[in-house]
């Protein structure tokens, strides 16, 4: 057994079932591979899928969900192969996928090393600002939904940190470990998977930012990486927007109409440069735009109140 294929999954069957499928196409000149699901928690349907695929799927089951990290931990954990790949659940492995990983491997002929794939994200037509953010993974440095490393290099780290219990920095700690034990990140271009953008409900935007929490991890554990490759706290545009909204509120509350009035024109010249840059190059379709106009709101506040309680949670000066 030379390559393991390492897929986590939760509550999403459908999605699976056409991961596997691309897998399970797979030429290998090596001979035999494995793919290993993990099952993050009790999830009937994903379990019934992959009893059809059980002569060559093995799989593991979380009792309680723990997150991806931990999905991802307990299938390099259970894997024979040297090498470990890892793809999403919602990704679409193109043909030559291990090959090309498989090979990358060989080149480097290094002890420990880990390779990053290419990724692509179809769009169809002009996309909302959801598909356009997902689109942005086509030009992340490494990704989770596509990548690979020798199974040594995951003993040497001890994997993923499983205090991410979602799916955000995760893949950016793996990353950060790798070079804080300078394991080589090689670019394996032709290791290629497509990443199409799943249906979303309205308003998804206020519910991912519940994922800048994990922002104070991942700067806490590797502040230097994090400011170079990643990014500061909340946007500045942020803290002025929630600066200039309460020096409002406050200004009313003392009578000063004025001040007030100041305020609050500062307030919605950056409540619409926010809302411009969000339907720069969307769709404008009615619904969508009523959708950017009331998230547009909101985001600031719930990305400040999540950082703020991030690095509450994880005991770090971060903002």
């Amino acid at each position: 057994m030379k390559v393991s294929v390492v897929i986590p999954s939760f509550g999403r069957p459908a999605l699976l079932q056409k991961s596997i499928s691309s897998l399970g196409r797979q030429h290998f000149t090596e001979g035999l591979y494995e793919i290993i699901v993990v099952i993050d928690g009790p999830d009937q349907a994903s379990r019934a899928l992959l009893s059809q695929w059980s002569s060559c799927v093995k799989y593991k089951i979380h009792s309680v969900q723990k997150g991806p990290a931990a999905a991802r931990n307990t299938g390099w954990r259970a894997a024979r192969g040297e090498l470990v790949i890892f793809i999403d659940d919602d990704c679409i492995a193109a043909d030559g996928f291990i090959e090309a990983y498989w090979q990358a491997y060989k080149k480097a002929n290094l002890p420990l090393c880990a390779f990053s794939g290419k990724t692509l994200v179809p769009l169809y037509g002009t996309p909302t600002d959801y598909e356009k953010n997902v689109s942005k993974l086509q030009s992340c440095e490494f990704i989770t939904a596509n990548c690979a490393c020798n199974k040594k290099a995951l003993e040497k780290i001890n994997g993923f940190d499983e205090q991410y219990k979602m799916a955000w920095r995760e893949d950016s700690d793996l990353h950060f470990s790798f070079l804080q034990n300078n394991i080589p990140v090689i670019v394996a271009e032709r290791a290629l998977i497509s990443h199409p953008v799943r249906k979303c409900r309205w308003g998804i935007s206020l519910s991912e930012k519940r994922k800048s929490m994990y922002n104070a991890l991942l700067y806490k554990k590797f502040p230097l990486l994090y400011r170079s490759r990643i990014s500061g706290g909340p946007s500045t545009l942020y803290l002025w927007f929630i600066l200039s909204f309460t020096a409002f509120l406050l200004f009313l509350f003392l009578r000063e109409y004025l001040m007030a009035t100041c305020a609050l024109t500062v307030w919605l010249i950056l409540y619409l440069a926010f809302l411009r840059l969000r339907l720069k190059g969307t769709t404008k379709n009615p619904v969508h735009v009523a959708e950017m106009i009331v998230t547009s709101l909101c985001i600031p506040f719930l990305s400040v109140y999540w950082t703020i309680r991030g690095a509450i949670q994880f005991k770090v000066f971060f903002i």
